[in-house]
């Protein structure tokens, strides 16, 4: 999707003579029209070049002229339109215009409506004032000119349909007015999702057999050779060899690497393009005829979906999105629903399936942005119950010291103003749960090392915690106190509890022993819904008490939700540190104070003299190595950052150049890696997530296959379509169907890529996965002291060595160390740090995680950037803010919820009280929550 920058441009491509019907001379192949606005105005059939003329220009047929004045006595400013364009699989493309099946050019038009339909269901809007403010208006009509191309800029075969949105759409009282864009746009993957599933449902119709190709719903025709779609699909490959150059990916890169790398279209010979196409076709041993005859000779093969197929596919959709986020979008809940079922459901199964889960009260309606959207019952009732913990957990426990005690306790402590608050209102606070607003580099273990030392002496004992082992492991190292994850605490806390139900005296000596604990939570921005909750409620029952510190302005969790902040919110007693300690530059401090008040453009002024704008990405990378190559003996006090893990390898990789160029790498080895390829839990049980090559981690042992506890097994193929992964098991080859078996459990499997490298004595490497017979957690740099064929010593910060097998799986979750990525940056400190800041980074680069780039360092920061002023504004359009379920609700079913959780909470209050037998939450059943 792209916008149209003028009519007049516009109006010239859409005529290009390269449409598919004779070569561009039938007037049927001249455009048609789509949506309820062009039948509002009588438009039907071909398109007259005149009229799409006018209405590109916001010239309306009643005498409205769309658009607006920006000044008095300016021009009237109006964006033309919207190019959608809707392309068939390469495969597709190939039966329909080298094999000459002509339905299959139906299925694609038939298939394009649907997508454009759905649109104007779901997208179409606009602007209007009420009371002063400014508010959407769904309007559900949209004014869409199609136009039908079959070749690329290339003169591959390719068939695609440009779908024109003009900017114009009616409004309830009979008006036109200029449409609301930004849900359009936000709404585009799922429409791709919608004209895919229309078009295999056709295909199977046919008679020709689809081929899952990506988790996303991406497919190919079953029997079409990697060879020809490769040999046809020259247009992508300049894409994709221009998002490699550049090290980026992603649909955003990609539809930019699409118009960087593009050539001017150019008139072509039909009858010779045929000709040459069938060449083609023949030298790579694709036979395009028999293609099609075989899917006439076949007939319909179409699979209907079951009720239990599309309920199991929402069901996936939903763990999907609700996992990342409390709040998502209904066009990417519709899309991942045909994607889990593409080819056997249509768009209006998959939207009956969503109001039925709203029906029966699992699903609540929400704001996503722009868009329409859900949230579900579990992530609300988290969010409650969190909520509720706050407020029955005032003045529910004995404070450790009085103010005044706390205040002598501290004195001879050198703490700044804000750390001393802190650490005073966790002393003296009487409320089970504190918070401390700790801005980054402002001392926050420093005061957490007094107040565990003050409050030992009281004879509490201080527990740390934090979402990843590496953050844990700093907090113990920094501030003294015994660490762990999250996790790992509330599993030993979980057993404790359950224990209590042994009898009143073992119940009471855990408690005991609970009630003077603290659990200090560091970086609280980054802990999720789920496992927030499980705090709350385990340090409900077991007594203890919990300090969180974190910064909101941060990167927040990787899973759904924004407790932290939400906490805050509700009122939790809470106190600030924003005395940043860790700059020396007095800028850099004030450029910090920027980014955390959302005034991303004051921020990068101040940094204009750290920043350096160089355009060509290799470039770019070429310059900060050089720096990081500069710094010599110092090399180890510099910190490379990337919003991306492919550019940080890539630095890593040319890293090592230099140190082997250098002679720094004597004694170096083949080595090979376990890189993580990044998966949801949803991902895991499906079979299209997984590729041939890849290894696959069982954290539990699945029986049935013979696959052992914590099991490492090499993927020998995958069959989409059957929903098969043929496993290599000790030489054995095992057929698994994750979706049946050991997919998307509470211990999913965990997928990995091989990489090949080398690895010498001297390097830094970080340790990428949680090993508790080693005691290395993820995160954790070394040092390599000695390494062989099969063996490595390493020596962690702590000078402890530990000696690793690299010829097994377990022994290959390391990478090299000397560029990292900005989320796991979070928390450290570097003397000097060089970050790689693309302005075409925007969904990683936001301003949560720009806070982090900037705010690593003591004395010396470097931006490398395409464009200091492409880059602020691509921050200042990503908050990077996570989303609140009840903040993002739009159902007032939810305040029933929250009556009805006030109402449990009371009952549990009186069970306890006369000393009944815990029983089983009724909340946790759909009647109750209705």
């Amino acid at each position: 999707m792209s916008p149209i920058s003028s009519s007049e441009v516009a109006v010239s491509y859409y005529e290009k003579d390269d449409y598919y019907a004779a070569g561009g001379n039938d007037p049927d192949a001249q455009g048609q029209w789509l949506g309820e606005g062009a039948e509002r105005l009588g438009l039907a059939g071909n398109v007259d070049r005149d009229v799409f003329k006018d209405l590109l220009d916001g010239r309306m047929p009643d005498g409205t002229q769309l658009g607006v004045v920006r000044e008095a006595g300016g021009e009237r400013e109006h964006r033309p339109g919207y190019d959608l364009t809707f392309s068939a699989p390469k495969s597709v493309t190939l039966a329909a215009l080298v094999g000459g099946d002509k339905r299959i050019i139906e299925a694609h038009q038939r298939a394009t409506q649907s997508a454009v339909g759905w649109l104007e269901k779901t997208a179409a809007a606009t602007r209007v004032k009420v009371d002063g403010e400014i508010v959407r208006e769904d309007t559900g009509n949209l004014l869409v000119a199609t136009f039908q191309h079959d070749t690329n800029r290339n003169h591959d075969p390719q068939l695609h349909t440009h779908a024109v949105v003009l900017n114009a759409t009616q409004r309830a009282d009979g008006k036109w007015r200029s449409i609301e864009s930004l849900h359009l746009f936000e709404s585009k993957m799922g429409a791709g999702a919608v004209y895919r599933s229309a078009l295999a449902i056709e295909l199977q119709k046919l008679g020709y057999e689809i081929a899952s190709t990506d988790r996303d719903g991406a497919f190919e025709i079953a029997g079409v050779s990697p060879e020809a779609i490769h040999e046809f699909s020259t247009r992508r490959q300049e894409i994709v060899e221009s998002l490699m150059s550049r090290g980026l990916s992603g649909p955003e890169a990609s539809a930019q690497a699409a118009l960087m790398t593009r050539n001017s279209k150019t008139p072509e010979n039909r009858s010779e393009l045929g000709q040459e196409w069938s060449e083609r076709a023949s030298a790579v041993g694709f036979d395009a005829s028999r293609l099609v005859d075989q899917a006439r000779e076949r007939g319909d093969v179409s699979q209907a979906a079951t009720a239990g197929d599309i309920a199991r596919a929402l069901r996936n959709a939903l763990s999907r999105l609700s996992d990342q986020e409390a709040a998502f979008k209904h066009s990417d809940l519709v899309r991942w629903t045909l994607a889990n079922v593409m080819g056997r459901i249509s768009v209006e199964q998959a939207e009956h399936a969503i109001q039925r889960e709203v029906a029966a009260g699992r699903l609540f309606g929400a704001s996503v942005g722009a868009q329409h959207g859900w949230t579900t019952t579990s992530a609300i009732q988290q969010e409650l119950r969190i909520a509720s913990a706050i407020e029955n957990g005032r003045d529910a426990v004995a404070n450790a010291y009085s103010s005044r005690d706390a205040a002598v306790a501290l004195a001879s402590t050198p703490l700044n103003g804000g750390q001393r608050a802190a650490a005073e209102m966790i002393l003296s606070s009487s409320d089970r749960f504190v918070g401390v607003l700790g801005r980054p580099g402002t001392g926050k273990t420093f005061m957490l090392s007094s107040v565990r030392s003050a409050l030992g002496e009281r004879g509490f004992e201080v527990v740390g915690m934090a979402a990843n082992a590496e953050a844990a492991r700093q907090l113990q190292e920094s501030a003294g106190i015994t660490s762990g994850t999250i996790h790992k605490h509330l599993r030993v806390a979980g057993a404790d509890l359950a224990r209590m139900s042994a009898g009143p005296a073992q119940a009471a000596d855990i408690q005991s022993r609970y009630s003077k604990q603290v659990w200090v939570i560091d970086e609280a921005s980054q802990v999720s819904n789920s496992a927030m909750r499980r705090v709350t409620t385990l340090a409900e029952k077991l007594g203890a008490r919990v300090v969180l510190v974190g910064d909101t302005a941060q990167l927040g969790a990787i899973e759904a939700g924004k407790p932290f902040s939400r906490m805050l919110a509700a009122g939790m007693r809470s106190a600030e540190m924003d005395e940043i300690r860790r700059q020396t530059d007095s800028r850099h401090v004030s450029a910090v104070r920027d980014v955390i008040s959302g005034d991303i453009g004051a921020a990068m002024e101040k940094l204009r003299p750290e920043t350096r704008e160089i355009q060509d990405r290799d470039a770019r990378l070429s310059a900060i190595l050089d720096d990081w190559k500069a710094a010599g003996s110092e090399r180890d006090k510099v910190l490379m950052l990337s919003a991306r893990n492919s550019t940080r390898t890539e630095l890593n990789d040319r890293a090592r150049s230099i140190l082997r160029g250098e002679g720094a790498l004597r004694g170096e080895n083949a080595a090979q890696q376990l890189l993580s390829a990044y998966s949801t839990r949803a991902d895991t049980a499906l079979a299209s997530s997984y590729k041939a090559g890849q290894v696959v981690h069982f954290p539990r042992a699945l029986s049935s296959l013979g696959i052992e506890r914590g099991a490492y097994v090499r993927v020998d193929s995958v069959d989409s379509r059957a929903g098969v992964v043929q496993l290599d098991v000790n030489g054995r080859r095992v057929a698994w169907a994750p979706s049946l078996i050991g997919g998307g459990t509470k211990q999913p499997p965990q997928i990995f890529v091989p990489r090949e490298t080398s690895l010498a004595p001297g390097e830094r490497i970080v340790w990428s996965k949680n090993n508790t017979a080693l005691g290395l957690t993820n995160g954790q740099r070394l040092t390599v002291l000695r390494t062989d064929a099969k063996r490595m010593t390493v020596q962690t910060e702590d000078g402890r060595q530990v000696e690793i097998d690299r010829s097994t799986e377990s022994g290959r979750h390391w990478e090299h160390g000397y560029a990292g990525t900005i989320y796991k940056s979070q928390g450290q400190t570097a003397d000097r740090v060089l970050v790689d800041a693309s302005s075409s980074d925007k969904q990683l680069l936001s301003q949560k995680a720009f806070l982090v780039a900037v705010s690593r360092q003591k004395s010396s920061l470097t931006i490398y950037t395409d464009s200091a002023e492409k880059l602020t504004r691509s921050v200042e359009s990503s908050p990077g803010e996570k989303l609140s379920a009840v903040e993002s609700r739009r159902d007032s079913s939810i305040d029933l919820l929250r009556a009805a959780d006030r109402a449990f909470a009371r009952y549990e209050q009186n069970r306890a009280a006369e000393r009944a037998p815990p029983v089983r939450s009724p909340s946790r059943g759909m009647d109750f929550e209705r």
